[in-house]
């Protein structure tokens, strides 16, 4: 029964939203007015501000004149006021028409300059003729495909951006090692934009390789220049080389590097060293 109930109040507050009254003339009127009042305070409209302003006030004064003639139809005295309520929507269609008019202007005319902001504003106002003009519609249709395209690509560039940004010395820089129950612990030290000192830890015994590094969007490349090769008594034996590795980057981020060692074929995964 209450679902009834409302069902009811909301279908007479649809019906009651505009006069009966010459609606096939008012509807195009009542329904453009909140559209104008909007585009009304715009600075793009500045110039048709008092256009817009006199429009709304006279269409709401007109809205509410067509109510009370809905009500009091059936009485004599209110023939004359019905002829002078259907010429007032004759001149506000009129006016209407002039608005549109420049709203699709100004909206073909924001396209061409390609200004987004203005675009989205007058589109956000939902004025009629941005529905119901062919031209406006297709020119819309297209610009939002441009914008699409636009976006899509400033996603990419960040997206390329951020991936360079990682596998750069501003993400690289510091301790990177394997978790402590690995069976073997290895420790990447970025200590520069060039310099790089990877430690290889397996029962006590030690392998540390110094060299430059450089990196490229699939591979971090390490051209080892000193080995040194620590015993589990503590003997030191260090040696000059000349010798590339690459290290696959499976993936990266802020705090994790998966890496695939191809001398090995073995994966290594990295985590920043908190301090």
């Amino acid at each position: 029964m209450r679902r009834i109930l409302l069902l009811i109040l909301l279908s007479t507050f649809t019906f009651a939203a505009t006069p009966k009254i010459y609606s096939t003339i008012g509807d195009p009127v009542y329904k453009s007015v909140n559209a104008v009042r909007i585009l009304s305070s715009y600075k793009t409209f500045k110039a048709d501000h008092k256009l817009f302003f006199n429009y709304v006030l006279e269409a709401e004064a007109a809205k509410q004149e067509g109510f009370l003639l809905d009500k009091y139809r059936m009485l004599p005295e209110t023939k004359g006021r019905s002829k002078l309520y259907l010429e007032l929507l004759r001149h506000l269609g009129v006016t209407n028409k002039q608005i549109a008019k420049i709203v699709k202007e100004t909206m073909l005319r924001t396209i061409a300059l390609h200004h987004i902001n203005t675009y989205r504003a007058i589109k956000k106002s939902r004025h009629p003729v941005l529905r119901q003009d062919p031209e406006l519609r297709h020119a819309m249709k297209q610009f939002e495909a441009r914008l699409a395209r636009e976006r899509k690509k400033q996603k990419e560039e960040k997206a390329v951006k951020y991936a360079s940004y990682l596998r750069s010395y501003g993400n690289l820089k510091g301790h990177w090692q394997t978790t402590a129950d690995s069976n073997e612990r290895i420790s990447f030290v970025f200590s520069s934009k060039t310099h790089l000192r990877v430690t290889q830890t397996r029962n006590n015994r030690s392998s540390i390789f110094e060299g430059a590094w450089t990196s490229d969007q699939k591979h971090i490349i390490f051209n080892i220049a000193k080995t040194i090769n620590q015993s589990e008594n503590g003997t030191t034996h260090s040696r000059t080389t000349s010798v590339r590795l690459y290290y696959v980057i499976n993936s990266i981020d802020r705090q994790n590097i998966t890496l695939l060692d191809t001398r090995r074929n073995k994966k290594i995964e990295l985590h920043r060293k908190r301090r």
